[in-house]
C-alpha cells in the first residue's frame, strides 16, 4: 500500500499555501543530491538542507510580508516549517551513519522518483534528445552479438520509451503553442514578444525536432531492428534454448510458464514499432502541424502589428463616422456591389456525404488450356449453357417473324407456334405491331373478338393483322 505510515498524508505538504515554494525546495534538493550539483563525497546534514530550502526561499521571490503566521515574516523558518512538513510526511528520511555517530538526511525513495518530475517540468534546461530508437537497436545489436539477454531487456525498456517519447513530444507542442499564445497577448512590446518567439523557434522547436523526426527516427530504423529480430529468430536451436532457461532464471514478472519468453520479448518490440509508425507518428505530424500554423498566424499577428500603418479597424470607422449621409449610402452601396456574388444559404445535412474511394478489384487470369474439366462437369455446363439460350430471342427475329404474319394478311388463330420467337411474338402481338412499324410502313392489328385454344393457351384472343396503307 503507498498511503501507510509515513506516507498517510505524502502530498499534504504540497496541498498547503506555500505548495509553490515547496516544489521549489524538493526540486532544489533534488538537483543537490542526484545531478551535477551534487557532491557524493559528503552526506547533507539538517543544517546543509534547511539552507538549501531558505536559499529557494529567497530565490523565489514570494513575499508574505502581510501573511499573519509568524513563519512567514522569517525565510529561515519557513524553510525549517518546509523541512518538518516533508520529514514527517515521508518526502525526507533520516540516514545514520554508525561510523561517525552523525545522521544524514535526504530524500527518500518515493519521494526521489515525485521530485524528479518537478525538475524535469522546466522547458528551459539543457537536455539531451530522445535517443530511445537508436538505443532499441544497440541494444539488439548487442544481443544478437554476443547473447547476452540483459541486452534483450534493455531492447524492450527503451521500445517502451519510443511510444512515450512521442506522447511527450505531442503534449509539450500543445502546452508550447497555447503557451505561446498567451505570452504573445501578453508582452505590450510587440518587439520583445517576436523576439522570444523566433528565439524559441530557433533554440528550441527546429533543432529539437529535427533530431527527433529525422536522426532518431523509427522510421528510419524499424527495418533494421526488424531484420535483426528476424536474425535473432533465426539462430540455432540450442543457442535459443540456452536464451530461454537464463531468462526463467530471472523469473520475469507478467509472463506465463507455457509462454516462449524470449519470443514474447521480440513480440513486445515488433508491437511497439508498429504503434509507433502507425499511430504516433501520424499523430506528432498533426500536432506539429498545428503548430506550425498557429506559429504562421503569430507571425502576421506581429507583422501586422508592427507595422503600425494605422490602417485599423477603429481607425476605419472613425473616418466612416465623420462622412455625410450621402457618402455613407454611396460607401455602402460599393460595397454591395462587391459582395453581390456571394449567396447565404443553409446546406442540407442529407446531401453532405464523404467520398468513397473506389475499389478496383484485380483481375486474375487463367488460360482456358490449363483447366481441365470432367465429364460431367462439361455436361453440366452444356445443360446451362442451352437453358439459357433456350428463351434468348432477338428483335431481329421477331421482326421477321411478324413481318411473315403480316404477309399473308392472316389472322393470328392460322399461326402456327413452333419455337420460342412463335410463342413471344404470339403473346406479345399488340406490342409488336406498334413497335415494328416506321416511319414510312405501319402495320394495323384488329381485335376480332373471336377466341381459340392450342396446347399452349387454353383462351387466346384472335387478332387480324395486315399491313396499313403507307404515308405519303
Amino acid at each position: 500500500m503507498f498511503f501507510e505510515g509515513a506516507r498517510g498524508q505524502f502530498f499534504r505538504p504540497l496541498n498547503s499555501k506555500y505548495r509553490e515554494i515547496v516544489a521549489l525546495c524538493i526540486a532544489q534538493l533534488y538537483r543537490r543530491q542526484f545531478t551535477s550539483l551534487a557532491d557524493y563525497g559528503q552526506s547533507l546534514s539538517r543544517q546543509q538542507v534547511t539552507d538549501i530550502f531558505t536559499d529557494s526561499v529567497v530565490r523565489s521571490g514570494h513575499n508574505y510580508a502581510d501573511d499573519d503566521e509568524l513563519i512567514a515574516s522569517d525565510p529561515r523558518k519557513l524553510a525549517a516549517w518546509i523541512f518538518q512538513q516533508l520529514r514527517e510526511t515521508g518526502w525526507i528520511e533520516e540516514r545514520a551513519d554508525a561510523v561517525s555517530m552523525t545522521s544524514s538526511f535526504g530524500l527518500s525513495g518515493v519521494g526521489r522518483n515525485f521530485a524528479h518530475a518537478f525538475c524535469t517540468d522546466n522547458t528551459q534546461q539543457v537536455r539531451t534528445h530522445h535517443r530511445n530508437t537508436r538505443n532499441t537497436r544497440n541494444a539488439l545489436k548487442g544481443f544478437a552479438s554476443t547473447g547476452d539477454i540483459h541486452d534483450l531487456l534493455d531492447a524492450v525498456e527503451h521500445s517502451e520509451r519510443i511510444v512515450a517519447d512521442f506522447s511527450d513530444v505531442i503534449v509539450e507542442l500543445e502546452e508550447r503553442r497555447n503557451q505561446l499564445i498567451h505570452e504573445v497577448q501578453q508582452h505590450d512590446d510587440i518587439d520583445q514578444a517576436a523576439e522570444y518567439f523566433f528565439e524559441f523557434m530557433e533554440k528550441r522547436f527546429e533543432p529539437d525536432l529535427a533530431v527527433r523526426l529525422s536522426a532518431d527516427s523509427v522510421e528510419r530504423y524499424r527495418d533494421e531492428i526488424l531484420s535483426l529480430i528476424r536474425d535473432i529468430r533465426k539462430s540455432p536451436k540450442s543457442r535459443r534454448l540456452d536464451i530461454e532457461r537464463r531468462l526463467r532464471a530471472l523469473k520475469l514478472a507478467g509472463f506465463s510458464d507455457t509462454d516462449i519468453w524470449y519470443e514474447q520479448l521480440l513480440r513486445m518490440i515488433e508491437s511497439r514499432l508498429r504503434n509507433a509508425c502507425e499511430i504516433m507518428l501520424p499523430s506528432l505530424r498533426d500536432a506539429l502541424a498545428s503548430f506550425t500554423q498557429r506559429a504562421d498566424a503569430i507571425i502576421r499577428q506581429l507583422s501586422q502589428l508592427s507595422t503600425k500603418t494605422g490602417a485599423s479597424v477603429s481607425d476605419a470607422l472613425g473616418r466612416i463616422r465623420g462622412l455625410s449621409l450621402l457618402e455613407k449610402e454611396q460607401l455602402l452601396a460599393s460595397v454591395s456591389k462587391q459582395f453581390s456574388n456571394y449567396q447565404i444559404a443553409l446546406v442540407d445535412p442529407a446531401q453532405i456525404r464523404p467520398i468513397r474511394r473506389r475499389r478496383t478489384e484485380k483481375l486474375q487470369q487463367v488460360n482456358a488450356s490449363d483447366v481441365r474439366l470432367s465429364e460431367q462437369d462439361q455436361q453440366r455446363l452444356y445443360v446451362r449453357s442451352v437453358l439459357e439460350n433456350a428463351f434468348s430471342v432477338s428483335d431481329r427475329d421477331l421482326r421477321e417473324a411478324f413481318e411473315r404474319l403480316v404477309a399473308a394478311n392472316a389472322s393470328s388463330a392460322n399461326f402456327a407456334i413452333e419455337d420460342v420467337q412463335d410463342f413471344i411474338m404470339t403473346t406479345q402481338i399488340v406490342s409488336m405491331g406498334a413497335n415494328v412499324g416506321n416511319h414510312v410502313t405501319q402495320f394495323c392489328v384488329e381485335a376480332t373478338g373471336e377466341t381459340t385454344s392450342d396446347v399452349f393457351f387454353n383462351h387466346r384472343d384472335v387478332f387480324a393483322v395486315h399491313k396499313a396503307e403507307q404515308k405519303s
